[in-house]
């Protein structure tokens, strides 16, 4: 009995064509229904006036003799789809192969297994069929500048930076102090002078370590506070539609593995892609201000580094991207299981081990990009293995043929200690920046929820009716179009 009248458009469409066609292909269905759109595909048409049948036939013939179906049709902007008549000719049979029962019934069996899958599967809107999207390329820069808005003003993020900036430098300065130490031949009245500084630059460094770390882990639980406001507040004011056409699960995934991650993971992140780089450049300035040739045996090595973190990079990114994209339907899938009578349904129908194999190729899906990441990092540390190799190679021979002349005892081994202390470093750093970018990922999906929702219009407060509105039990409606979305009728 009109199955399709509280349905709009496309899931109406969606239910005759899955589940009157297809389901239910192989029943004789009686269809009493006022949305004509779908009377096309009727095998028979009967077309009721004032309670008595007053026509019936094909819909074709129907459509060519009956006034009172094409009026119908008209009013409901249903293109005419009739073919010519020619003459009086019945249309040719149609043969088909015969089937067994047994073959029909396993035949049936298996397109209604087939149809359930899909409809569990799916959230019951239109946009769960479509694919989730992603961001492509390197990370904007637009993504990281919203996040340190998230943690605060101006002012905090200059201080964290400082903080961090002086903790290398006391880190730099135990080095340069020692080096001193040992250079000056210091007397047994002079060892506690020298012993002093050391321990204070110890403590100082120690102090401005845990300091930097306590605040830089205030200001990451502000941000994810604040990012995770932003986004319920951009869900709990979007319109209807977008939780019909959006599976919950992506939903799911945003406010728990990626919320997740921004909770623990991205500050520490942050932290750590920013102390090795204050500590390959300090090294840097060190070996400038020591051993100034022996930068130049550095300076290849700086190329060859550059275009295989521009290969890792957005490498590692893209598959980061995908493999938060797959958690997706492992969250949906799970979800539409859990919900209302979906179990029962499952095991009524005796679908149980094919719901099972297919959250098993979820998971399995899922899996994929780690492996495909485990790949690309093993290509990584050989590249940059090799590569640290080479400089080390390379300023050994550097030291080797300028000796004497040219570098120092003591440049040659100030050179050779950081070029190996720089191949490791600078691997952690290539390794670091990526994760950097991977970490954001989060946020950028957080931030396309935040900023990119449509929402509802908010509720005008200085155009309210008066308090003791209506006064009269009168209600006139002038010009009024109402549609259920934009792009419908």
């Amino acid at each position: 009995d009109d199955p399709y009248s509280a349905l709009d458009a496309h899931v109406a469409r969606k239910v005759h064509d899955e589940a009157v066609l297809g389901v239910l292909a192989r029943k004789t269905r009686v269809v009493a229904t006022n949305r004509l759109e779908f009377a096309t595909g009727c095998d028979l048409v009967l077309v009721l006036v004032d309670g008595r049948i007053d026509a019936c036939g094909p819909y074709e013939e129907v459509a060519r003799s009956n006034d009172a179906f094409r009026n119908l049709l008209s009013a409901q902007g249903v293109e005419l789809e009739v073919k010519p008549a020619v003459g009086d000719l019945a249309p040719p049979p149609q043969f088909s192969r015969a089937i067994s029962a047994n073959s029909a019934a396993s035949a049936e069996e298996e397109e209604v297994a087939s149809h359930l899958q899909r409809a569990i599967s799916r959230e019951g809107s239109i946009g769960a069929d479509d694919e989730e999207a992603r961001a492509s390329g390197q990370l904007k820069k637009e993504v990281f500048f919203f996040y340190l808005r998230k943690m605060g003003r101006p002012v905090s993020i200059t201080l964290l930076a400082s903080l961090y900036i002086i903790s290398e430098l006391i880190q730099l300065a135990l080095p340069v102090w020692v080096a001193f130490w040992t250079s000056s031949s210091p007397t047994a009245a002079e060892l506690p002078h020298f012993l002093a500084v050391y321990v204070v630059l110890s403590v100082f460094s120690v102090v401005f370590m845990t300091f930097r770390d306590l605040v830089g882990n205030i200001y990451g639980f502000r941000a994810a506070r604040r990012l995770h406001v932003a986004m319920l507040q951009a869900v709990l004011r979007a319109p209807l539609s977008f939780f019909q056409d959006t599976p919950h699960g992506r939903i799911i995934n945003r406010f728990s593995k990626d919320m997740s991650e921004i909770d623990k993971d991205l500050v520490w992140s942050m932290v750590y892609t920013f102390v090795p780089v204050l500590s390959c450049v300090g090294n840097l300035a060190l070996v400038a201000g020591t051993a100034f040739f022996g930068l130049l045996a550095f300076l290849p090595a700086f190329y060859f580094y550059y275009k295989c973190w521009k290969v890792y990079n957005p490498a590692v990114l893209d598959i980061k991207r995908i493999s938060k994209v797959t958690s997706s339907p492992v969250y949906d899938h799970f979800n539409n299981l859990t919900r209302e009578n979906a179990v029962s349904i499952v095991r009524a129908h005796q679908q149980v081990e094919r719901e099972c194999a297919r959250n098993a190729k979820l998971v399995a899906d899922q899996q994929r990009p780690e492996y495909s990441m485990l790949y690309v990092e093993q290509w990584f540390c050989v590249c940059v293995e090799n590569l640290g190799i080479l400089l080390v190679f390379a300023v050994a021979c550097f030291s080797v043929l300028g000796r004497g002349h040219l570098v120092t005892p003591g440049t040659a081994a100030l050179s050779l200690s950081f070029a190996i202390q720089f191949s490791s470093e600078i691997q952690n750093l290539i390794g670091q920046i990526a994760e950097f970018g991977m970490a954001f990922n989060c946020v950028e999906r957080v931030m396309e929820y935040a900023t990119t929702l449509p929402e509802e219009a908010a509720m005008i407060t200085d155009r309210r009716p008066p308090e003791h509105w209506p006064e009269a039990g009168v209600l006139e409606v002038q010009n009024l179009n109402i549609r259920y979305r934009p792009g419908l009728p």
